[in-house]
């Protein structure tokens, strides 16, 4: 053992939560790329003299829509480890010009697939309708994301042949999806005859795995052994990682999770009925009183509640949930082949109805007590959000007059989106300064005065696919994404001195955060903490008030080394000719193809000949003139 290490460590744990993205995928794969790196040297320095021991893992992740992409490819970097793209504005791995053709192992995968290999000239091909008999599945290309996949498992390199210090093993992984079939689930209610139950059908569904270098469990041998094996999670072993068996399933989960409506082609996924016969539901409590600390029992019946407060007179703690599993209602016909069974369904982007899904992790790293420390001083674990668009809002200054039927139908669908993602409790604890086991790390670029631009990230013009018009865009994304996550380590991801984490720095001094001006950060007395009117945001006989900042991940070696603000793309780095081009030519492809699906042959031929028309008047052309005034009104913005 060498000097300073202590020979049972604190741990702190971290559940990471990948929000959807869309083309802010390569400012999330930037900031898992610079934790990575600062992981990695924190481990090769860990307990050396003069350096504390506390371990800090990734316990669990979990992402939807472009996060869950991002989620899967970090999967593959923990098995095979990667070199950090310290420079993303010249690195490159020499990409290929046709990606979807493309057969090479991804030396780093994060910036391989989203950077230089996934580009608006790709989506815009026609690959997809080389058949001619093929139906248009989606308004872009998706035949790329297939190949960028392969790719990321397609690795011929060593693989580590255990888990990482900073990684638990196993490590659970969630993949939220869209299920476009659903789950139909019955709950019997107080009241109505036995036999009644009430009918309801789930449509957010769920993908969860777990990467482990463990050895598999022994075949089971009796229905008991069975059942106490069984698991909704699909086994990810390091040593058979390559595009094949459930590896094979990662990537096409991840490409379900990822599948913007319309935008891209749907996924079909397969699974064993048993699934999700093994899934706990969290269920409100029917009397969630609850006496004394975490390790006290919680006595199920009320009255022995009431007496243990009476008598003792010990603090009372609410659990307004308990967990158990509920049986779906499948049609008799598949119940009675439940075992061998594959429910087969077609799933769109995740993010459609759960596009922050901190809950999984959240209670992944909880533990049996069910919840995670809040206060700096005992936290040990803590959930952080990856969300490339925290700010994003639709609402306009004005409301129309007038509200057809079409206006009322594309309304309709935004706000039952909108309404699925409402989870206000999420963002408001990973904003509350006072809650040290929530954070979110989200697109900043500088700080207030000359350097501060809005948007941050190139990805967030043309509502989230901007960083499809140009690598420059993801560049920028990914270097900033790398920038903004070492900031985060270096002051936000904390805990206070008096917590048993910071306990084991030997230089307490030396280890807590700064200001400019010399004075130590406190909790409590910097600006973070009071409102716009002045007002603490914390309270006022808060304990731990005045208690120093420490970080939980210090930087060492290269990660230490200052991130600069990666210099502004403007509107004139997307190539304009090239992109009406592919516009114009996906157009042409697709519109005839859709005409070609329509099943009434009177309409077929009315359309066609409308087509023709447009043709004749250059009104075709005037499509593609609006698509591109659209586009460069967008971007635009990067101009100011």
């Amino acid at each position: 053992m060498t000097a300073g290490a202590t020979q049972n460590p604190p741990t702190f744990e971290i559940g990471l939560c990948m929000a959807g993205a869309i083309s802010g995928g390569a400012y999330a794969a930037g900031v898992v790329d610079f934790l990575l790196e600062a992981l990695e040297e924190w481990e090769k320095r860990r307990g050396q003299s003069g350096i504390a021991s506390h371990r800090v893992r990734i316990a669990a992740l979990s992402g939807a829509s472009a996060g869950g992409m991002v989620s899967a490819i970090l999967c593959r970097a923990l098995v095979t480890g990667v070199e950090p793209v310290r420079d993303p504005l010249k690195y490159t791995e020499g990409a290929a010009a046709d990606p979807a053709r493309q057969a090479v192992p991804y030396k780093n995968p994060l910036f391989e697939a989203w950077v230089e290999n996934i580009d608006i000239k790709h989506l815009l091909a026609t690959r997809d309708l080389a058949d001619a008999k093929t139906s248009v599945v989606s308004g872009l290309d998706s035949t790329v994301l297939d190949q960028i996949c392969r790719n990321v498992l397609y690795w011929t390199g060593p693989k580590r042949e255990k888990a990482p210090g900073y990684v638990a093993d196993p490590l659970d992984v969630y993949f939220t999806t869209t299920n476009l079939r659903g789950v139909a689930y019955g709950i019997p209610l107080t009241g109505a005859t036995q036999a009644y139950r009430h009918m309801m059908t789930v449509h957010a569904d769920y993908a969860r795995f777990q990467l482990t270098w463990q050895p598999p469990p022994p075949p089971p041998r009796t229905p008991e052994e069975k059942k106490k094996q069984q698991t909704d999670a699909v086994r990810l072993e390091p040593a058979l990682l390559a595009d094949s068996g459930n590896w094979n399933e990662l990537t096409r989960t991840a490409l379900a999770c990822g599948a913007f409506p319309v935008g891209l082609a749907p996924r079909k996924l397969n699974r064993k009925v048993e699934i999700y016969h093994s899934r706990v539901w969290r269920i409100p409590r029917a009397n969630p009183l609850r006496h004394g600390g975490n390790e006290a029992p919680v006595p199920e019946d009320l009255e022995k509640q009431k007496e243990i407060v009476c008598t003792k007179g010990e603090i009372i703690r609410a659990i307004s949930s308990r967990d158990r599993k509920i049986d779906p209602i499948w049609p008799p016909s598949i119940e009675e082949m439940r075992e061998t069974w594959d429910y087969a369904y077609w799933n769109v982007d995740g993010g459609v109805m759960n596009n922050e899904p901190m809950e999984f992790v959240r209670r992944a790293i909880a533990g049996p007590t069910g919840r995670n420390e809040r206060a700096g001083s005992a936290a040990d674990r803590a959930v952080i959000m990856i969300d490339p668009f925290p700010n994003e809002s639709p609402l306009t200054p004005d409301c129309p007059e007038k509200f057809g039927i079409t206006a009322a139908l594309r309304a309709l669908f935004t706000a039952l989106v909108a309404q699925a993602r409402f989870k206000t409790e999420d963002l408001m604890l990973a904003l509350d300064e006072s809650v040290f086991s929530r954070y979110i790390i989200f697109p900043t670029y500088g700080e207030s005065g000359a350097n501060y631009r809005e948007p941050a990230m190139c990805a967030a013009t043309l509502g989230g696919f901007g960083g499809f018009l140009s690598e420059a865009f993801r560049r920028h994304d990914y270097a900033l994404g790398r920038r903004n996550c070492q900031q985060f380590l270096r002051r936000h991801l904390v805990v206070l001195e008096n917590n048993k984490l910071a306990k084991g720095y030997p230089d307490i001094d030396a280890a807590c955060i700064k200001e400019p001006d010399g004075s130590f950060s406190r909790y409590g007395e910097s600006e973070s903490y009071f409102d716009k009117d002045g007002r603490p945001s914390i309270s006022p006989t808060d304990p731990d008030k005045g208690q120093r900042l420490v970080p939980i991940i210090p930087l060492y070696g290269t990660a230490a080394d200052a991130i600069p603000l990666p210099p502004r793309p403007t509107s004139r780095d997307v190539d304009g000719e090239a992109l009406r081009a592919a516009i114009s030519a996906r157009i042409e492809a697709v519109v005839p193809r859709l005409i070609a699906d329509l099943p009434n042959g009177v309409l077929r031929l009315l359309l066609r000949i409308l087509w023709g028309a447009a043709w004749l008047t250059g009104q075709r052309g005037k499509i593609v003139d609006a698509i591109m005034e659209k586009i460069d009104a967008s971007v635009a913005v990067l101009d100011r």
